[in-house]
């Protein structure tokens, strides 16, 4: 970091990692101009994890890694997995299962998707005895315990996809896990019954385990800071219900923070005007800013 220059660092990323955690603090302490952030790909993989280790999904999991590991190692089997979806007049090759990673984030759920799309398949082809697993399955209640798994963890997938790309910034990680969030409440608002293939015992067990993650990940007031500020985003129904606050013009100009670390992370900030927001958000901001400006105006200058 001396050898480059201290000032060219905008901020430094790390795993969960105890190790990891406490190097990231130390280096941050002795360079304040560059922000501690966590890896948000490792941490959603955590989250899907132990929504995974639920008491719900345990039997479906291992079924299904059975299921997949039988088809990788077996050709014939999967030769007669592709015949049996041209006999039912499909005009496209079945889709190939997903194999089971180790080393990706995330894999259970395209293994599970990939896996339901021929399961119909798979249970005419085991009652015509051309296909035998070594455990019994009840590909009804399979079935449903697959839909279910999909449906519960597929919002955490794809937020998870879309921050693997490499410029991916404080402002989508918040955005994605209030997407994450606004997706599990749409979940909970179908309720028990035909509208939903999810219970809601299940739904409130997920939440807890997202708004655990949630305090564990968000430590760090960059994230909201960088949501609060965006140019691009509306204002909310809870602003315009707020007291106005101030009247003037808020200007965040590159040359006051150099074109470093926060500017860069915090991109756009041209030009901000809020003339209604929360008295709390208003406070976030204001102590996060003084903090970093306070910081970084004495290298501009």
């Amino acid at each position: 970091i001396n050898e480059i220059g201290a000032e060219k660092w905008a901020a430094i990323c790390s795993d969960s990692t105890a190790i990891t955690k406490n190097s990231c603090r130390e280096i941050t302490a002795h360079i304040p101009t560059m922000l501690d952030f966590n890896d948000v790909c490792h941490h959603q993989h955590n989250t899907i994890k132990d929504v995974m280790k639920l008491e719900c999904f345990g039997w479906m999991i291992s079924l299904l890694k059975v299921i997949v590991k039988h088809f990788s190692k077996s050709m014939i089997s999967i030769a007669h997995l592709h015949k049996e979806c041209h006999v039912e007049g499909d005009d496209h090759t079945v889709n190939s299962l997903q194999k089971i990673s180790k080393t990706h984030f995330g894999t259970h759920w395209p293994a599970a998707v990939s896996l339901q799309q021929c399961l119909t398949n798979i249970k005419t082809l085991v009652e015509n005895k051309i296909v035998k697993f070594k455990v019994q399955v009840w590909y009804t209640m399979f079935g449903c315990d697959l839909e279910t798994y999909i449906t519960t963890v597929g919002p955490f997938i794809c937020s998870l996809w879309s921050l693997e790309v490499s410029h991916a910034n404080a402002l989508d990680i918040f955005i994605f896990w209030l997407a994450i969030g606004a997706s599990l409440k749409d979940l909970v608002k179908k309720g028990d019954g035909a509208r939903s293939n999810v219970p809601l015992s299940l739904m409130y067990d997920v939440i807890a385990i997202y708004d655990c993650h949630w305090k564990e990940l968000f430590q760090n007031d960059v994230y909201f800071t960088a949501f609060a500020l965006d140019p691009h985003m509306p204002a909310t129904p809870i602003d315009s219900q707020c007291p106005k606050l101030i009247n003037t013009q808020l200007q965040v100009t590159p040359y006051l923070i150099l074109s470093s670390s926060l500017w860069s992370l915090l991109q756009p900030l041209p030009y901000l005007h809020r003339s209604s927001l929360h008295p709390k958000i208003w406070n976030i901001l204001g102590k996060w800013l003084s903090i970093h400006c306070h910081i970084l105006v004495p290298i501009a200058v």
